[in-house]
């Protein structure tokens, strides 16, 4: 998630999507002090303002490939190399979070995250996925919206009625480049 796209946005209609759903997202389980938390796909840290209230920072702890330099939180422990991560933590989390990461995945690379999540998590722990809804309803009005604004991320008015109605659309993927469902 890129700050400026999401969170910071100047847009009215972006921050209104967008507003919450971090920290309805560290609201999920019931978190305590001496758990350990990964958020799998971190970002710039935002959801870890969400959980120190309930996680101390020594045991938070990130992964994204290529957005750790834009950390904004301090105190996690992050990494950049999921062989690392992995290596370093088999069964160590309580806690991982993977929130709006698998959309922007292709087959390959998701199956790469859910080995990596798999490996990671402790054997009860709990994994919390979240993507944006683009199907029903929403996703009509998020269709609408992107093409009226230029057809963004592929928006036709005939997606909008797919999407309304839960039909398949091919979406393309920006880290490897390859389609995925949605719907």
């Amino acid at each position: 998630m890129h700050k400026r796209h999401t969170r910071n946005t100047t847009d009215p209609f972006k921050k209104i999507a967008h507003g919450g759903r971090l920290q309805s997202a560290a609201k999920l389980t019931a978190l305590s002090g001496e758990q350990k938390v990964l958020d799998y796909g971190c970002g710039d840290g935002a959801l870890f303002e969400y959980l120190e209230p309930y996680v101390p920072a020594e045991n938070l702890y990130g992964f994204d490939p290529g957005l750790l330099e834009q950390m904004t939180f301090v105190g996690a422990t992050c990494y950049d190399d999921p062989d690392v991560l992995v290596s370093k933590h088999k069964g160590h989390f309580d806690v991982v979070y993977c929130m709006e990461v698998c959309e922007h995945l292709n087959f390959d690379a998701m199956c790469e995250l859910y080995k990596n999540i798999h490996s990671v998590a402790k054997r009860d722990g709990t994994v919390i996925f979240g993507v944006p809804l683009e199907t029903g309803l929403s996703g009509f009005l998020k269709n609408i919206y992107r093409s009226l604004r230029g057809g963004r991320q592929g928006a036709t008015f005939g997606r909008a009625i797919k999407s309304l109605f839960g039909l398949w659309i091919p979406r393309a993927c920006a880290p490897r480049g390859a389609m995925l469902e949605n719907g």
